[in-house]
């Protein structure tokens, strides 16, 4: 065998093998483990006494400072193999290290790489949208200025529903009534033909000054295809009788009245007066139906009826509404 084959195969054996202090005794072991490589290395190298008892017998003993060479050798393969250990080990951290390191370059690099990758499909992504928003906008902006010209022809159209409606809903609160006069009961009775109920407040004939026959200051309620009537005596009183006999004549009165709406209405009628065999007969017709000129005129009107003074002479002589009756 070669001598380079030797040398390898010597260190081979250092590398992996401790030689080991094979004849040493235990109390010899105990002896350099308690005092130590350097004391033993400097006792055997120094070649002076020591001072300790267990000491001095291994250095007077050739054979013991053999044995203690031998466990100098074994603990310098010991601290060699120690330190090849830690070499490897520190050795191998590195390597870890340095792979961590390329690996988390790897990894920023494809985060790069895929950071770039998804800016650019955001990028595509959005002017795709702003497009499709474009798109969207521009319907709703012809859907809106087509809804705005729906929204006027039904405004329009709205209008003329709701002035049609409330036209039909006037209609609902006409006033429509007929005056009926029962000459043998002497009772004039108003019957409420309309749709809407009415409220009657008082009768009375303002241009001729005659008192009001009823007053009522809450009013009298009359529902729609019903009637109310009351005993006209003290209307006749002061207007019928004073008529002379074999003349004809037309009597005017008013009725004051509200809707449901509570709108003001006078009715303007007459009582027709015409004298048959010595008997005058009566009948009474509706001239017309008015608004009243507001609730102050309204109120007035029925205030001047309530206090009027009876009348110091004939209606007749000084009713200038009065008109001949046909005969």
């Amino acid at each position: 065998m070669s001598s380079w084959s030797k040398d390898l195969t010597k260190r081979l054996k250092r590398v992996f093998f401790i030689r080991k202090a094979r004849d040493l005794s235990e109390d010899e072991r105990d002896t350099c483990e308690r005092y130590g490589e350097q004391v033993i290395a400097t006792m055997l190298a120094g070649g002076f006494l020591p001072d300790f008892d267990d000491l001095r017998s291994i250095y007077r003993d050739e054979r013991s400072r053999q044995h203690a060479r031998d466990w100098l050798t074994e603990r310098a393969d010991y601290q060699s193999r120690h330190n090849r250990w830690v070499e490897s080990r520190d050795l191998s951290l590195e390597l870890v290290v340095i792979a961590l390191i390329g690996w988390e370059i790897h990894l920023s690099y494809k985060q790069d790489q895929q950071q770039s990758d998804n800016f650019q499909k955001q990028q595509r992504q959005q002017t795709d949208n702003f497009e499709k928003q474009q798109a969207v906008l521009t319907n709703m902006l012809t859907t809106s200025q087509a809804t705005a010209t729906t929204l006027g022809t039904l405004q329009s159209t709205t209008k003329d529903m709701s002035d049609a409606l409330q036209k039909q809903l006037g209609l609902f609160y006409d006033v429509s009534v007929l005056p009926l006069y029962d000459q043998a009961a002497n009772r004039l009775t108003i019957d409420n033909t309309g749709r809407t109920s009415i409220v009657l407040y008082a009768m009375g004939s303002e241009s001729l000054g005659v008192p009001p026959v009823f007053q009522v200051g809450e009013g009298r309620t009359v529902s729609p295809g019903t009637g109310y009537g009351w005993n006209i005596s003290p209307f006749e009183k002061y207007t019928f009788e004073k008529i002379p006999k074999g003349a004809n004549a037309f009597v005017p009165y008013e009725i004051y009245l509200k809707n449901e709406k509570q709108e003001e209405f006078v009715l303007h009628c007459k009582f027709g007066v015409a004298w048959v065999n010595d008997a005058f007969k009566i009948t009474s017709q509706l001239v017309s139906v008015s608004r009243s000129v507001g609730a102050a005129s309204f109120s007035r009107r029925k205030t001047l009826l309530a206090h009027r003074e009876q009348p110091t002479e004939s209606p007749y002589t000084r009713a200038t509404s009065y008109q001949s009756a046909p005969q």
